[in-house]
């Protein structure tokens, strides 16, 4: 801090328990496949959004977990002043999602077959 300035934080009692959704959840092995199915190779698998309160509360209050699935690189630089997205993402954002929701069907499909 500059000389003169004083800085003092309170704690307010605000804030979310922190979000993690199980490795082994059907919707992180769907992401896997739908990623693999647009870029070719194995996807990173990076932890993300751990703070985002409306995680918590929807596994609360409607039991389902949330995956974040980004097409978003680093240097895009999102929400800050000098941000963009590369209009290739939206293209491959739209393969990604309609490959996901084809095999989470698939997957359900399975589940329900197999008297799951």
């Amino acid at each position: 801090m500059p000389p003169g300035v004083t800085v003092t934080f309170k704690g307010g009692g605000h804030g979310a328990p922190a979000y993690r959704i199980p490795p082994e959840h059907v919707g992180l092995r769907v992401a896997r496949e739908a990623l693999r199915s647009v870029y070719g190779q194995e996807p990173l698998m990076v932890g993300m959004g751990g703070s985002i309160p409306i995680c918590d509360t929807f596994r609360e209050a409607l039991g389902m977990d949330t995956v974040f699935f980004s097409f978003a690189v680093g240097d895009e630089n999102i929400h800050a002043p000098n941000e963009f997205f590369r209009l290739t993402r939206f293209q491959e954002g739209a393969q990604a999602w309609s490959a996901y929701f084809g095999a989470l069907a698939r997957s359900r499909d399975s589940v329900a077959t197999a008297g799951g």
